[in-house]
């Protein structure tokens, strides 16, 4: 039998939860915002449309998952899933070829580049979540992506 006590703990771990999630959609969008005034303000147009799009599909990776939970939908089967889409395209975009680089640059010379650290960033994002579990699936999806590609 559930007591008051844990009706309360309940409700409390509820509303940190959801909390947390605030604190990580508003961090993702306001760092999404200054890469792409970054982006606008140091390319020609024509270069930075593409990567304008990849960052409205990293908002869209943040803003669905969000939204369902607000709605009372978002479980953590839902984040998983758009935390292994977000690893997966941060990895292809690490690993395959800027089509804007440089001429003969191959997929196996970025693998030596140092862009896997912006997967530590993605596991140091995840760990406002205050979920372990969303952390090591986000460490999991990171090592698959990475290893995959």
């Amino acid at each position: 039998m559930e007591t008051a006590i844990d009706q309360q703990w309940d409700a409390d771990v509820a509303r940190e939860d959801r909390a947390s999630l605030t604190y990580m959609f508003r961090s993702r969008v306001m760092v999404l915002a200054l890469l792409a005034l970054w982006v606008t303000a140091t390319l020609p147009m024509q270069r930075s449309s593409a990567y304008l799009a990849v960052l409205f599909l990293f908002f869209l990776f943040g803003a669905i998952p969000y939204a369902l939970s607000l709605r009372g939908y978002g479980s953590t089967q839902v984040f998983a899933v758009f935390l292994f889409l977000d690893a997966s395209v941060l990895s292809y975009l690490l690993i395959f070829p800027n089509p804007y680089g440089l001429d003969g640059w191959s997929p196996q010379m970025n693998l030596r580049a140092p862009g896997y650290l912006y997967l530590g960033l993605f596991l140091v994002y995840m760990s406002l979540s205050y979920k372990p579990k969303l952390v090591v699936w986000a460490g999991s999806a990171a090592a698959v992506s990475w290893t995959a590609g």
